[in-house]
C-alpha cells in the first residue's frame, strides 16, 4: 500500500533516460532497532513505464555497480599491500 506522503514524494520522479514519469512498483516498511527506539523505513521502488528504456537503465545500473565494486576490490587490495609494506619495514 502507497501512502499519500510517499505518492507526493515521488510523484515527480523521472526517468533518468527518457525523462517520463516513473511509476511505482513496490512500497514496503523495514523496522530498524535503534539507540532511541524503532526507526520505520519506507522503501519504494520505481520504473520507467517503458519497458524497453527501464531494461536499458537496469542495464546501465548494473554496468556501475561493477565497476564500484571492481573499484572497491582493487582499492581494498592496495591498503592490504600498503599495510603489509609497512609491517614489513617495521620488522627490519
Amino acid at each position: 500500500m502507497i501512502t499519500s506522503q510517499a505518492q507526493s514524494t515521488y510523484n515527480f520522479t523521472n526517468c533518468t533516460r527518457c525523462g517520463k514519469k516513473r511509476v511505482f512498483l513496490k512500497t514496503w516498511k523495514e523496522e530498524l532497532e535503534t539507540y532511541s527506539g524503532v526507526s520505520v523505513l519506507t522503501h519504494t521502488e520505481t520504473i520507467c513505464p517503458d519497458k524497453d528504456c527501464q531494461k536499458i537503465v537496469e542495464k546501465e545500473l548494473e554496468a556501475k555497480r561493477v565497476k564500484n565494486e571492481t573499484m572497491k576490490a582493487e582499492r581494498e587490495e592496495r591498503v592490504m599491500k600498503q599495510r603489509a609494506q609497512i609491517s614489513s619495514k617495521k620488522a627490519k
